[in-house]
């Protein structure tokens, strides 16, 4: 009898992705696997296509040719509203957190993904909301471990607890697997190693996460697996530690002229 543990399941598969944006190719052919409970990250130089991936896996770049798969069901067709419902969320550089809304408020959106009969004001008031719904919001404060800032505006609040905001509000709508764009971008080192902290706690708790940031200290240490792109094509993917020891992604970073060596 073997002794060898058998991978979790894929829960994402991006399959020969290609983007094209007037004529000029972002991503050329990609290919890649989330597998269940994993943190995956997606590196490359600026311009590599990271961003372009995310698009097009949510459903904001509708043209975009090849195969996405998410827990065995294709996604070709969905629009992005219909991808979260499935259990595909993410956040975006700009955060897009609603200002005017508690902490709480803004995660209790996320969780009720309002038709156009609700109002606003109706969303927000506490009383109306079902318990699911509190239960929810709170788990994944707690999870994110900034229970505490649940009544504060997103604007009475330091930057880094605004990027873990967003992130739990994502969780809040119940997602299985989250597309993280640079999360860390901006952030002080402490800010960046605390992130990094509840990242793991996510995984650990059952979130897959798809990982794009700048922050290499940040991607190397949480990742259990890195994905790097360079001009829109796959050039290295494996652990941390292969990654590092990459000539390929070594050159990219640091260019052509570079010795062998590692990150």
């Amino acid at each position: 009898m073997s002794g060898t543990t058998a991978a979790p399941p894929v829960l994402l598969s991006v399959a020969g992705l290609r983007v094209r944006y007037s004529g000029m190719v972002a991503l050329d052919d990609v290919s890649l696997d989330v597998r269940a409970g994993e943190i995956f990250g997606l590196i490359g130089p600026n311009g590599a296509g990271k961003t372009t991936l995310i698009e097009a896996v949510s459903g904001f770049l509708p043209d975009a040719e090849g195969e996405v798969t998410f827990d065995g069901a294709p996604l070709r067709g969905l629009r992005p509203d219909q991808r979260v419902a499935r259990g595909l969320g993410r956040t975006f550089q700009s955060l897009e957190l609603f200002e005017d809304l508690t902490v709480r408020e803004n995660l209790y959106v996320a969780y009720a993904r309002p038709t156009w009969w609700h109002s606003v004001l109706d969303l927000v008031r506490w009383s109306r909301w079902p318990a699911a719904a509190r239960q929810a919001v709170d788990d994944a404060l707690e999870l994110l471990g900034i229970t505490q800032y649940g009544d504060d505006l997103p604007s009475q609040l330091p930057n880094g607890v605004r990027k873990l905001v967003a992130v739990a509000r994502a969780v809040a709508g119940n997602a299985r697997l989250l597309l993280l764009d640079e999360p860390a971008a901006g952030l002080e080192t402490s800010e960046s190693l605390d992130l990094g902290q509840r990242l793991r706690g996510l995984a650990s708790a059952g979130t897959s996460l798809l990982l794009v940031d700048h922050d290499m200290g940040l991607v190397l240490s949480v990742c259990d697996r890195v994905h790097v792109l360079d001009f829109g094509k796959t050039i290295a993917e494996g652990t941390p530690e292969e990654i590092r020891a990459s000539s390929a992604v070594v050159a990219a970073y640091l260019g052509t002229d570079a010795e062998s060596g590692s990150l």
